[in-house]
């Protein structure tokens, strides 16, 4: 049952401002550092209705920037970790990935914090006799990586937070943030005034609204990409590495009962309910092209979309923002989310017990980042 007005009117040690990974972990974070009483608003009757709960699952430790590996390379770990003692129905499981760069998308300082293995041709193809070619570039071999079920996930920070005596308050509408004195003071739940000493934006597609409504523009974008689960392909059901290839731009992972692509688009969209655009099992054969002959065999079972958020440099965005006391982001993690959200949460947690200090400068808002034009924007 939801909690009464009443019960949400009360004074809060901090808000938080979206239900899925981002918001989620933080919450758990926070609980388990002693900040409290802690209320977390989701406007969906299930956390992770949006970005969190629509993508694929891959744990992938590294990323296109050193900094956001290192956040990944922790994430997974924790992940790992949460499910390691389970023999049987483990929601992380060990694949591996094979990755391929031909253009470099990749920083050497990433390459250099995550292990990885070389494969020439041969042992390519013998995990993988359905490339009749192989994507262009050098196969890297990253056996730590993995697949997840991300609905656990969720599930197991949702409960950490519970736990904790975090109010969890799903299907319910923030709005209207008031600041005073370049201070947050509180916010409207489903047209309750809301009292807080600090506020959590992880409102994901939505963060460049609550920017605008409290005065402290910045530029965040939500990208549209879409996924497809096709017939099963290949030998009988195994566990293999999922394959990602940045030159085109693809990705799939190998399942029991289907396989799942991605043609990696992004389309610029606006906040909601991400629809799918054009026809993105068309635009996978494309990508895919002649390395495996046997997609055009295929046909899709299930489309769908989901939102990659973005600031403009793609680093995430964490922490307090100077321009407001109180004030912190939770926002920004791309197509990280899933992997560095353990990461994201502590780092989050820091910033309101410690400050700007508690985190990685190149994380948190700066002028640098997110430059003023003359309109007042970013």
């Amino acid at each position: 049952m939801a909690p009464s007005g009443r019960e949400v009117g009360r004074n809060w040690q901090l808000v938080i401002v979206g239900g899925g990974l981002a918001g989620l972990a933080t919450a758990a974070s926070c609980a388990r550092r002693g900040i409290g009483p802690i209320l977390l608003i989701e406007q969906e009757s299930r956390p992770g209705s949006h970005s969190s709960g629509r993508n694929s699952g891959l744990i992938r430790r590294v990323a296109e920037n050193p900094l956001t590996t290192r956040l990944c390379i922790e994430g997974a770990d924790e992940i790992e970790a949460l499910w390691s003692s389970r023999r049987n129905n483990r929601p992380f499981r060990r694949s591996g990935s094979v990755i391929f760069d031909p253009s470099g998308e990749i920083a050497d300082g990433c390459w250099s914090q995550v292990p990885f293995r070389r494969w020439d041709e041969a042992q390519f193809r013998s995990m993988f006799p359905e490339f009749q070619q192989l994507p262009p570039g050098e196969a890297r071999f990253v056996e730590a990586d993995g697949i997840l079920e991300v609905p656990a996930l969720l599930g197991h920070f949702a409960a950490q937070a519970r736990d904790a005596g975090v109010e969890l308050r799903m299907g319910s509408h923030a709005h209207h943030p008031r600041i005073e004195g370049g201070r947050f003071s509180s916010i409207h739940i489903d047209g309750v005034e809301v009292k807080s000493e600090a506020l959590v934006v992880a409102s994901g597609a939505w963060a460049g609204q609550w920017s605008k409504a409290a005065g402290v523009p910045i530029e965040m974008t939500p990208y549209l990409r879409s996924c497809v689960h096709s017939d099963p392909i290949g030998q009988p059901p195994r566990l293999r590495p999922w394959i990602w290839a940045h030159d085109p731009g693809w990705y799939l992972k190998f399942g029991i009962d289907n396989t799942l692509w991605s043609a990696c688009e992004e389309i610029a969209d606006q906040p909601g309910r991400a629809t799918v655009c054009g026809d993105p099992w068309q635009q996978v054969k494309e990508r895919v092209g002649s390395s495996i002959g046997a997609i055009e065999a295929l046909k899709p079972r299930h489309i769908w979309a989901g939102h990659r958020n973005f600031c403009r440099d793609r680093q995430f965005l964490l922490g307090p923002d100077p321009r407001i006391e109180g004030w912190h982001w939770a926002v920004g993690l791309g197509g990280h989310g899933v992997t560095a959200s353990p990461a994201v949460g502590r780092r989050v947690a820091a910033g309101i017990i410690e400050g700007l200090d508690g985190l990685e400068p190149e994380l948190c808002w700066s002028e640098e980042r997110f430059p003023m034009n003359r309109a007042g924007t970013t």
